[in-house]
């Protein structure tokens, strides 16, 4: 079965992997003080100032929801690949993926150069950026592609027009 995927779906079946595990991961670390001083100007902190505010995907705002929805597309894009009868599954499945997954890359990549207020990027978010442009590159490379692979059938040969001389 595995033989039915091209090798633009095993590379988004990658990003799938890599920006699902990134998203249970801490993203940024910000600052306790600063955190509370954006919040709460009036506030007054007490005790250790040293510590920190874990930031992960749910932190993106409305960015969020199209890192969640390139996750999904792109996971239904390697079912449809894998279970459908014909390569043409994968490639509409392809249109929403390479949506969403530019969508989600544009806005990782924004946060990545404007991080959160004095916070410290983690490993974690590179990983993330990088899912999400794996997912968007590789999603854009099934749509373009036209390579069938040896698991389906072959696609069938186009009937020829034949014209009749009218007299």
């Amino acid at each position: 079965m595995s033989q039915k995927l091209r090798t633009s779906e095993w590379l988004i079946s990658v990003g799938v992997v890599v920006l699902f595990a990134a998203t249970f991961q801490k993203w940024f670390s910000a600052p306790v003080a600063e955190t509370l001083d954006i919040v709460a100007p009036d506030a007054e902190l007490i005790g250790d100032t040293s510590l920190t505010v874990p930031l992960n995907v749910w932190d993106l705002g409305f960015t969020r929801w199209f890192v969640y929805l390139s996750l999904v597309s792109a996971a239904m894009l390697v079912v449809a690949a894998l279970f459908g009868e014909s390569v043409h599954y994968a490639t509409v499945m392809a249109t929403p993926t390479v949506l969403f997954g530019f969508i989600s890359a544009i806005g990782l990549v924004v946060r990545l150069i404007w991080p959160p207020a004095g916070a410290e990027i983690e490993t974690a978010y590179y990983a993330a950026v990088a899912g999400s442009l794996l997912i968007f590159l590789a999603g854009c490379w099934s749509l373009r592609s036209e390579y069938v692979p040896p698991g389906y059938a072959p696609a069938p040969e186009p009937e020829h027009m034949h014209l009749d001389s009218a007299p």
